[in-house]
């Protein structure tokens, strides 16, 4: 298969160096367009308010402390910060070096070499890196329109009981699934702790997009497992990465007291502590009185909306007689299923493709076990508005 659709793709997802255009194909005229890339458009960014901010630190006593190792679980304005926004107290949050740390941290607190974790089926190929290398044995649960299959899972759960089978811990992405976009309902996601209870299981729920709802807001799990004092099932895994930017390398675990403690353990043996002048920063703008976070995050959503309606609208006028199109709801991505005469990891499509010039995700990559997909993830959120309508041109020309 031509290497620019998948060499360049896997050492991406290999190395997780920052992902850029990348360069024209030898035999292409046309300028490269990428829709590999889910990170931020950096444009919609307030970097006059970060360098505000940071002047503001420097300028202050607290600079002080932001320069001084701080405290293994986050400082303590942050966490509060934090807690404000997802509705939970501060004993709860625990702050990580983005939502890559707090996966493997979750992970490590849950988890020893050779126990089995459930994925969902397709999922985030990072996440799967993590817990290969880590010695996990991963196992699948389908995905539906609403997340996670729970009949499925019930189901799983009932033949490991039979058979003697533990399965430890369930990762899942239940809000603008990456790479499907779909969410799972705010009753549906009760029901799924409620499974956790019956089966005993923890669940590891990676939502770095939450934030980025267009129309409605996603349904949360229950409040009583979000404030929890002990044995809690739930860790939620957060971000600023998607909303601020990803360099400042600054995220969350919700979780029951007693984990934040081991999680604080953890870290102890790790790293330490994250930044103390990002969090510091993050922290100050998160307190402004005029709801600063609020109204920047307001922003970004109107933008990707924008984005994701007008490349909808692209593909369904394009590739809609052989492609199923999956409306995303928020998040960065949107996710198409094709017939199989007109699949990108064809080889006959991909030499087009790369003919084009445009570069996307075949979703062979997000399924742990299973090939032929047939699907691929176009990422909108950091391209111009003018590049996804030529994108999309040029897909549709290549597959046909």
């Amino acid at each position: 298969m031509p290497a620019p659709i998948i060499s360049d793709l896997f050492a991406s997802l290999d190395d997780k160096a920052p992902f850029s255009s990348g360069s024209d194909t030898a035999d292409s005229k046309e300028p490269s367009i990428d829709f590999v890339a889910g990170i931020p458009d950096y444009s919609l960014l307030p970097r006059k308010d970060f360098g505000q901010a940071a002047q503001e630190l420097m300028d202050s006593d607290d600079s002080f402390e932001a320069l001084r190792y701080s405290a293994y679980e986050g400082i303590p304005s942050l966490r509060r910060a934090v807690a404000r926004w997802r509705h939970t107290d501060v004993s709860n949050v625990f702050i990580t070096n983005g939502a890559t740390q707090g996966i493997f941290l979750s992970m490590s607190a849950l988890l020893n070499p050779g126990d089995t974790i459930l994925v969902e089926n397709p999922t985030f190929p990072f996440a799967l890196k993590t817990f290969r290398l880590f010695g996990l044995q991963v196992e699948t649960v389908p995905l539906t329109g609403e997340g996670v299959d729970l009949d499925a899972l019930e189901s799983k759960l009932q033949s490991g009981r039979q058979a003697g089978k533990r399965y430890k811990a369930l990762y899942t992405i239940p809000d603008f699934h990456n790479p499907a976009s779909v969410s799972l309902p705010g009753e549906r996601k009760r029901a799924l702790i409620e499974l956790a209870e019956r089966y005993d299981f923890a669940i590891i729920a990676d939502s770095p997009y939450r934030d980025l709802w267009f129309d409605h807001q996603p349904g949360e799990f229950p409040q009583e497992q979000r404030t929890a004092e002990h044995d809690g099932r739930l860790l939620e895994v957060g971000t600023f990465s998607k909303t601020l930017g990803p360099g400042w390398r600054v995220g969350w675990i919700i979780t029951d007291r007693v984990r934040v403690k081991q999680l604080t353990s953890f870290r102890r043996r790790l790293d330490a502590h994250p930044s103390g002048v990002a969090q510091s920063i993050i922290a100050h703008l998160l307190d402004r009185p005029d709801d600063w976070f609020a109204r920047q995050v307001d922003y970004e959503r109107a933008a990707y909306r924008r984005k994701s309606e007008l490349l909808y609208s692209a593909l369904q006028d394009g590739v809609g007689d052989f492609a199923r199109i999956i409306k995303p709801e928020g998040g960065y991505f949107q996710w198409l299923v094709f017939d199989e005469r007109h699949d990108p990891a064809n080889p006959d499509r991909a030499k087009a493709l790369a003919a084009a010039n445009v570069h996307l995700v075949p979703g062979d990559v997000f399924y742990p076990h299973d090939h032929g997909s047939h699907a691929a993830r176009l990422a909108f959120s950091h391209l111009p508005e003018a590049d996804l309508v030529e994108g999309t041109r040029r897909l549709a020309e290549a597959l046909r």
